[in-house]
């Protein structure tokens, strides 16, 4: 159920108690009908507090099971492209061939940082990196959000473009420990590339290796300047911080 079905529910609760409450009085009996000793205004303030009480309880009951489900609920979109060239699209992986494509939920990076200190450590060793520019380039891609993905397609923590992500042999790269080993892997073969000029690797992370290939320099593309500037600026200071 959505939020506009549950906010739908719980307004059509509350003109259900104010219908209840507001509804014209019935007549008043004769006062022969009366029956002796019972305080009709009372009993008509008992039966408000009793509607109201009973409205508040299904509230309370209701709200936090469909915020629970919300917060939980499965709407991760799969896709895969046929023999023709046509996307399908899928919230339920029922055919192999479909891949992740956008990650719903789940937490933030911030929560996520201490566990990514292991990761990232072993992807250094595996790959023959330094920790401290993977580090840099998480901060410079996606802030340490897993879940990140940008205009033109990037995913994860490092922001790996899906053709990429293919290469590097990353199924979810919205898994931390996932992406993290496919864009240590691309960055390391960058470096090899470009005999561990760091600069010409982190632009060619940026912009593609045959284009900083053609230049033999950084690209006078404004972006891909800025990027490696930031990169370099972090990598200079965990560098010097010892993180």
């Amino acid at each position: 159920m959505s939020l506009f079905k549950l906010a739908t529910l719980l307004r059509n609760l509350f003109n259900f108690t104010q219908h209840i409450v507001m509804s014209p009085k019935p007549a008043r009996l004769p006062s022969r009908a009366r029956r002796p000793g019972i305080d009709r205004q009372h009993l008509e303030t008992k039966s408000i507090n009793d509607v109201i009480g009973l409205s508040l309880s299904v509230a309370i009951i209701i709200v936090p099971f469909f915020l629970f489900s919300f917060r939980y609920a499965d709407a991760d979109i799969y896709r895969f492209r046929d023999k023709d060239g046509v996307w399908h699209f899928t919230n339920i992986r029922s055919d192999p061939r479909y891949r992740l494509y956008i990650k719903e939920g789940g937490l933030k990076g911030k929560q996520y940082i201490i566990n990514y200190d292991a990761i990232i450590h072993g992807a250094a060793e595996q790959f023959g990196v330094e920790a401290h520019l993977i580090k840099a380039v998480i901060m410079a891609e996606s802030s340490f959000d897993p879940n990140a993905i940008s205009k033109s397609g990037a995913q994860g923590l490092m922001q790996l473009m899906p053709a990429t992500a293919d290469d590097m042999r990353v199924n979810n790269p919205f898994d931390p420990e996932e992406n993290i080993l496919g864009g240590t892997r691309y960055l390391s073969l960058l470096l090899k590339q470009f005999q561990q000029d760091k600069k010409l690797a982190i632009a060619a992370y940026n912009v593609g290796a045959k284009i900083v290939a053609n230049h033999g320099s950084v690209p006078p593309i404004t972006q891909t300047r800025r990027f490696v500037e930031k990169v370099m600026k972090y990598y200079m200071e965990l560098r010097k911080r010892g993180d």
